[in-house]
């Protein structure tokens, strides 16, 4: 695992919340394949920069306040 696509991978989750598939895709694109790409995201998620539960709290957060969700099309996503 390359210390520089680590640090990038950081930064990119560091600007906002990011679940799993849109982190792995991102790698994809950057060329970052198989044992790496496994390694970097065990890796994020060690260092807390990548939690499914709190992308799922600022998913809905956003969705309610910024486009005015509501509870039943909260939940039909």
């Amino acid at each position: 695992m390359n210390s520089n696509d680590l640090e990038r991978a950081k930064k990119y989750c560091a600007y906002q919340e990011r679940c799993h598939s849109d982190v792995r895709s991102r790698l994809l694109e950057w060329k970052i394949y198989g044992d790496d790409l496994e390694e970097i995201i065990v890796a994020l998620i060690e260092e807390n920069y990548l939690n499914e539960e709190r992308f799922a709290k600022a998913y809905v957060s956003g969705k309610f306040n910024m486009n005015h969700w509501g509870k039943i099309k909260l939940n039909k996503h």
